[in-house]
């Protein structure tokens, strides 16, 4: 959310209907045997524009193991719209296009120059967004931003135009990827010892609004030496693991009953006041997606192992 008011000129609604800002939909591949394998995610119910749960529908693609290259056509049908006195720039300006990612989860973000605009340019003008991750690079949940921003504010500055080479002047669209695969959307650590049991979670949050949903405030431990834990078949990929998927169920139960007895609940279930990357968010966005019932622990579980069931196995 912007907390400033920027005092140059930006995209408004109705710019944004007058360039005719179009996409194509996003394409998601990954190498696989020496060969580039495009992948479909599997069916997520009730349907959220740009928002997209990383679950390869073939189980496949793993983010700890696989990268990940995200691919989309993009155009504009009028970018001159976008210069002079109804525009956010000058005539003899040059605007830039760019892909702007983070991943607060991840620590990580980057900015990538895609095309450049120029006021006489005759549209439709048609450009690709392509980013590459590399295997284990993401986790948690990635934003990736179509900006626009001002590459050169050219000679002749004019009051209410932006003059700072770098700035934003708007977004074109926004997408974000919640990475999923091998049980990743749940911060998973693997432990030796035989003396040990299968596997147990640890709840280590201070503040479930802020602290984020990572190793170091909640994790699963999965006991590798443990004499049944030949029955995860890791190496096989959730689809092909019940008992994996019984352990993130009852997880994500102990997680939300723990939850549960904070005074943010009421917060969390609406997601009021949550903080990006946080627990709260995460478990907000799991309730609010899939339809997790937590009218009661009956129902809780119940609509956790059928959303969960219904997207791993079919």
């Amino acid at each position: 959310m912007q907390n400033t008011i920027p005092l140059y000129r930006s995209i408004d609604e109705n710019l944004f209907k007058k360039i005719g800002y179009e996409v194509e939909p996003v394409m998601f591949s990954h190498y696989f045997e020496e060969e580039e394998r495009t992948f479909t995610l599997a069916e997520e119910g009730e349907e959220k524009p740009n928002v997209y749960l990383m679950n390869d529908k073939e189980g496949i693609w793993d983010p700890n193991i696989h990268d990940l290259t995200i691919r989309q056509r993009c155009s504009l049908e009028n970018p001159g719209f976008l210069f002079g006195s109804s525009g956010v720039a000058t005539k003899d300006s040059r605007l830039g296009i760019a892909v702007n990612w983070y991943s607060r989860s991840s620590s990580m973000r980057s900015i990538e120059p895609l095309s450049t605009i120029v006021a006489d340019e005759v549209g439709p003008r048609e450009f690709d967004i392509e980013v590459t991750y590399k295997p284990g690079q993401l986790r948690g949940s990635v934003v990736i931003e179509t900006v626009l921003y001002l590459e050169n504010p050219g000679k002749w500055s004019e009051p209410g135009y932006a003059t700072k080479v770098g700035t934003i002047l708007g977004v074109l669209d926004s997408k974000t990827l919640y990475i999923d695969g091998e049980g990743s959307e749940f911060p998973i650590v693997e432990i030796e010892d035989p003396a040990k049991p299968l596997w147990w979670v640890e709840c280590n949050w201070t503040d479930p609004m802020i602290d984020l949903f990572d190793q170091e405030n909640v994790r699963i431990y999965l006991n590798l030496k443990h004499r049944y834990a030949k029955d995860l078949n890791l190496r096989k990929g959730i689809a092909q693991s019940p008992l994996l998927i019984e352990i993130l169920a009852s997880s994500f139960q102990i997680i939300i009953n723990e939850l549960g007895q904070s005074q943010d609940w009421a917060d969390i279930k609406i997601g009021q006041n949550v903080e990006k990357g946080s627990i709260g968010e995460a478990i907000y966005y799991f309730l609010n997606t899939f339809g997790w019932d937590t009218s009661s622990s009956e129902k809780l579980a119940r609509t956790i192992r059928e959303d969960l069931y219904s997207r791993f196995v079919g």
